[in-house]
């Protein structure tokens, strides 16, 4: 009578031979049980990850993306960030260009209040135009207004652009 473990070696030929695949032991000395997967079941684990996809696109219905912004008249903050200042940070346009594009920023304070002190939206502006440091500045402003920005004037129209 074979052994336990010389008979899963010749279930796991039968599969491979019908699958055109070389035999794959189940167990090799030292391994734990089931480290080796037999020939059926990655064509059944692929069956079945197919199945869950399927019923997953089938739930409740997603949003529809969001319309592109219109670079050439950008309307709010969002769309200045998304056409103009992701790409100058990737190096797709000049830097000509996002120094006219923080000129016009400069005088586009949402909140009269931004525009004092030290640290307000105009100086902030005028620090990144003078040390061309603009990812420094980016970060500045960031830091002292997105959170401000996003829960009162995200939606609002940017004048000047």
């Amino acid at each position: 009578m074979p052994r336990a473990g010389s008979l899963a070696k010749l279930v796991d030929a039968a599969d491979s031979k019908s699958a055109g695949r070389k035999a794959i032991p189940v167990r090799v000395r030292g391994e734990p049980p089931f480290v080796r997967a037999r020939a059926w079941a990655s064509p059944l684990l692929a069956a079945l990850s197919l199945i869950g996809a399927g019923c997953a696109q089938r739930g409740a219905p997603t949003a529809p993306p969001p319309p592109p912004p219109d670079c050439a008249r950008p309307k709010i903050l969002a769309d200045v960030m998304n056409c103009r200042m992701k790409p100058f940070s990737q190096g797709k346009i000049p830097e000509a260009e996002i120094r006219a594009t923080l000129v016009k920023l400069r005088e586009a304070v949402p909140d009269p209040s931004w525009a004092s002190g030290e640290n307000g939206w105009p100086q902030i502006v005028d620090r990144m135009l003078s040390s061309h440091d603009y990812a420094a500045g980016c970060r500045e402003c960031h830091r002292a207004y997105i959170q401000a920005y996003r829960k009162q004037y995200r939606d609002q129209p940017l004048e000047g652009f």
